[in-house]
C-alpha cells in the first residue's frame, strides 16, 4: 500500500512501502518477484508496473534502479535456513511508486508476486 496523496508527476520519494518475507522452512531462500499493472477502480486507466521500483533496503525513488517487471526477477534476500523452531528468519523488500504525468485520479490496484527460490549459495 503506497498510501494516498500522490498527484500526477509525483513519486513516493523516501517513503517506502514494505513486504516481509518469512522463511519458516528448512532451506535458505531467495525470491523471484514480479508485478502487474495497477488498474483503476472507477475509471478505465492503468499505471504500468514499471512505475514501481524496489530494493532490499530503504531508498529514494529518484535514485532507485530496480524497476518491477511483469516477468520474474531474482532477488538475493537474506533469509538463511532457520536453525531452531523459535528463530524468526525474515527479510524485507522495499517499494516506491511514481505517478505518470497524465493519469486519472483514482484508486489503483495491482499485485506484487513472490515465488520462493532455493538459495544454493547459502547452505
Amino acid at each position: 500500500d503506497f498510501g494516498s496523496g500522490l498527484a500526477e508527476g509525483e513519486n513516493s520519494g523516501t517513503v517506502n512501502a514494505t513486504s516481509t518475507i518469512n522463511n519458516i522452512g528448512n532451506s535458505p531462500l531467495n525470491s523471484n518477484i514480479s508485478g502487474t499493472d495497477l488498474e483503476g477502480l472507477s475509471y478505465v486507466d492503468s499505471i504500468d508496473v514499471n512505475w514501481i521500483k524496489w530494493a532490499t533496503s530503504t531508498f529514494d525513488y529518484e535514485l532507485g534502479t530496480n524497476i518491477l517487471q511483469n516477468s520474474n526477477q531474482l532477488v538475493d534476500i537474506a533469509t538463511p535456513r532457520p536453525t531452531t523452531a523459535s528463530t524468526d528468519v525474515y527479510d524485507e523488500v522495499f517499494w516506491g511508486i511514481g505517478i505518470p504525468f497524465i493519469i486519472t485520479p483514482d484508486t489503483y490496484n495491482g499485485n506484487n508476486n513472490f515465488i520462493a527460490v532455493i538459495d544454493e549459495s547459502d547452505w
